[in-house]
This record gives structure tokens, C-alpha cells and sequence, in this order.
């Protein structure tokens, strides 16, 4: 690989610019000890060596960035003609620890353009070569300040933007939905209940009475369930650091759907009860490498704005076992390309391993997800359909029962009524 980085850096200099050699040596030299600066690591390179390195290197990355974007090459070109090998240059490009300082490459570009270009169809900005030859990442076309950009793979980050910021000054102690005019009927059902005298009176009278417990019961049951314990009113810690899986959201009755506009930011993940919104995903070869080399540049630099690491971690409890990569499949939120289920849970549950990161982005979401889940109504929908209604035929043998507890129960009220008022 080597022998094809100087022959490309020598095109470069010889055939794109008028810029000489010496001209980029000097720079690189005079920023020598920041480039060092640049690396967490210690470089086991002289200045002499260093220098050589970052002189190929970048000479090799403009002149591959300029044949890719113009789209032609000399006769016997590999790089972009050889598939396996076009693969594995993008990969090592976006490498963490083959980053070449993105300053030291926009400069030496503008040397270069600065003493005159040959070739009038390459840009005036680095950036716009970079861009173009990341585009398959840049799915929501963003454009960048070069000044802003440590190097590719912070490049690579910038391509998905942040989710928005919850809204100003909101108390996530406060439960989420309140039950005023539940409760008030309620009352009011119940001192109608309560105050009604049945005896003597007539047996429509006794069937109103019947109508008005039944109605109580039911709006006590309803009550009941949908109100949270007064002690699970406050959202604790566990609330705010852990999410349910993707079936069992679902089996609460979480509807997921997929979200496929092409402009839209892949960490735009959005929950309107009881639709949550995630934008598709395609799981390829590299996606791991690039989750990890992104995660661990927001360990290193982004402490405070992991959000590539929060959206993982999101995944990561949604995905736990195949069972969970199938029913995002069949909902079109992953499209998995790795073949295998269990790779993609594996891939998932492996990047989070050692990452530590908050969840303020994601807040709201954690939030009202676990409350939807906690809610004790729909957690007994779920047990129905978990226990109860696996199968057609298992429903229809549960919704029988139930028909005939209604049936025997009314059966026994009117042989109650009927005894009571012969």
C-alpha cells in the first residue's frame, strides 16, 4: 500500500498543482509539535519521520479525494477500480487512529491551490473534496466549517446531529398524565352509589341500583389501573438509565414504525403515545467500525455531547436478543444486511461494553417510555396478549371465557333479584 500513497502523492504534486515539495515539508515542519499534540498516545517517530509520514499520507488522501471526485484516473489505477480494496481505503479512513489532523490537510491543500492548479475541475476547498467522498454518509447533506473538524472520523460524527434539547425549565418529578376528570366522576358515581336506597322500591328501581354499581366498578377499575402508585409518581434513577426491550415495548402496546425520509437525522428517534418513531437503519459490514471509532471519539473529546453513544445505548436496550433484531426488521426499522440476528444483537450489546455517558437527550424519551410501560393497564394488556392471546385460537378460547364469566355472573344477579322479590 505504501508504494501506491507515494505514487499518488507525487501525482498530486506533480500533475494537480504548481506547489512544490519543499512548500509543504516547511509547513508540516513548523507544525510539527501540534500535530503531536493531536494524538492521545505518545508517537514513536523522530521529526524526520513524522514529517515524511503526514507528507505522504496527505499527499496520498488529496489526490485519491480529487480522483473520486472527478471521477477519472489514469490508466492501471487500483484504488478505485479494485472493490475490495475501494473498501478497505474508506475503512481505514475513518480509523481513529489513522486520522491525519484535518488542519494539516486543508492547509496543505490551500498551499497548493494558492500557487496554481492544473486541473481546473477540482474545488477551491478541501472540505468540498470531503465531502464528496463521505457523501454516503452525509445522508442529511449538512455542510461544515473547516475550522470545526478535528479530522474524518469527527467529520463522520458531524453527519448526524444532535436529537433537539427537551423543552426549558421542565420537572421530569412530575408524573406525565393526570386523571382530574376521572377522578371527579368518580366521586360522583359514588355518592350516587352510596346514597341510593333500594329497599322497597320497585325492581326497575333495584336494576338502575345494579347499573350504577356496575358503572362504579368499572370507572374504580379504570382509575385504579391508569393512575401510577403515589411512590412511582417520581422518576428515579432506574427510570432515566433503563429502557424495556423492543417486544416487550410492544407487547405493552408501543407501536413501532419506521421512519424513512432521507433527510431525516438518524438519532431523531420521537415517541407520541403510542407511536415511537425511529429512523431506519442499515446494518452493513462497517457499521460496528463506525459506531466504535464514533463512540470513542465522544469518550475522548464530546464528554458532555455523547450522543452518537446515547443513541447506541438506546439500541442497545431495545436489542437484546435476535427475537428483538426480527421484529424491528418486520417493522422496517433495521434493514440488516449482516444476515444473521444474533450478529446484530452481538453488535449492539458489545459497543455499549465500557462506554459511560448521560441520557440528557434522551431524556423525554426514557421517561415516557418507561412510564408507558409501568402503567398497570398496560402491563395487564400485555400479560393478555402474552398469556393469553398468542394465538388465534388461544384469543378466541380466552374471549369465550370471559363471555361466559359475564353470562354466569348476570345468570347469578337475576336468581339474586328473582328470589329476592318473590
Amino acid at each position: 500500500m505504501e508504494r501506491y500513497k507515494v505514487s499518488y502523492c507525487k501525482y498530486f504534486l506533480q500533475e494537480r498543482t504548481r506547489t512544490t515539495s519543499d512548500t509543504w515539508i516547511q509547513y508540516i515542519e513548523s507544525v510539527e509539535p501540534q500535530i503531536r499534540r493531536c494524538y492521545s498516545e505518545t508517537l514513536p517517530f523522530s521529526k524526520e519521520e513524522l514529517v515524511n509520514i503526514i507528507f505522504v499520507d496527505s499527499g496520498f488522501i488529496m489526490e485519491l479525494f480529487c480522483r473520486y471526485y472527478t471521477r477519472s484516473w489514469p490508466d492501471g489505477e487500483v484504488c478505485l477500480s479494485t472493490p475490495w480494496l475501494v473498501n478497505s481505503i474508506h475503512k481505514d479512513m475513518l480509523l481513529l487512529e489513522n486520522q491525519v489532523p484535518f488542519f494539516v490537510l486543508d492547509h496543505l491543500f490551500n498551499l497548493s491551490i494558492s500557487a496554481g492548479a492544473h486541473d481546473n475541475n477540482i474545488p477551491s476547498s478541501f472540505i468540498d473534496l470531503a465531502l464528496d467522498y463521505f457523501d454516503y454518509y452525509n445522508t442529511s447533506k449538512l455542510s461544515f466549517d473547516n475550522l470545526s473538524i478535528l479530522h474524518f472520523t469527527d467529520l463522520l460524527r458531524m453527519f448526524y446531529p444532535p436529537p433537539p434539547p427537551p423543552p426549558p425549565n421542565i420537572d421530569v418529578d412530575e408524573p406525565k398524565t393526570q386523571l382530574p376528570s376521572v377522578s371527579v366522576c368518580l366521586k360522583d358515581e359514588k355518592r350516587k352509589f352510596c346514597t341510593f336506597q333500594c329497599t322497597g322500591e320497585k325492581v326497575t328501581r333495584v336494576l338502575k341500583w345494579v347499573e350504577r354499581g356496575f358503572k362504579y366498578m368499572k370507572l374504580k377499575i379504570k382509575h385504579t389501573l391508569s393512575c401510577p402508585r403515589k411512590e412511582r409518581s417520581k422518576l428515579d434513577t432506574e427510570t432515566l438509565t433503563q429502557l424495556p426491550s423492543a417486544t416487550e415495548l410492544s407487547e405493552a402496546g408501543v407501536k413501532f414504525e419506521a421512519n424513512n425520509n432521507e433527510n431525516i437525522c438518524l438519532l431523531d428517534l420521537k415517541f407520541k403515545t403510542p407511536v415511537l418513531k425511529i429512523p431506519q437503519l442499515t446494518l452493513e459490514d462497517r457499521t460496528e467500525m463506525l459506531f466504535r471509532n464514533m463512540v470513542a471519539l465522544e469518550q475522548c473529546h464530546y464528554h458532555k455531547e455523547s450522543y452518537i453513544t446515547q443513541y447506541v445505548i438506546i439500541m442497545d436496550f431495545l436489542i437484546n436478543t435476535s427475537k428483538d433484531v426480527d421484529f424491528l426488521v418486520r417493522k422496517g426499522i433495521l434493514i440488516n444486511w449482516l444476515g444473521d440476528a444474533e450478529s446484530v444483537a452481538n453488535l449492539f450489546n458489545g459497543v455499549f461494553k465500557n462506554i459511560v455517558s448521560t441520557i440528557t437527550g434522551y431524556s423525554l424519551l426514557y421517561r415516557d417510555l418507561n412510564a408507558f410501560h409501568r402503567n398497570r393497564w398496560n402491563n395487564l394488556k400485555s400479560t393478555l396478549r402474552h398469556d393469553y392471546c398468542k394465538t388465534p385460537w388461544q384469543t378466541a378460547a380466552t374471549f369465550a371465557a370471559i363471555l361466559l364469566l359475564i353470562l354466569t355472573v348476570g345468570q347469578t344477579v337475576c336468581s339474586v333479584l328473582q328470589v329476592k322479590f318473590q
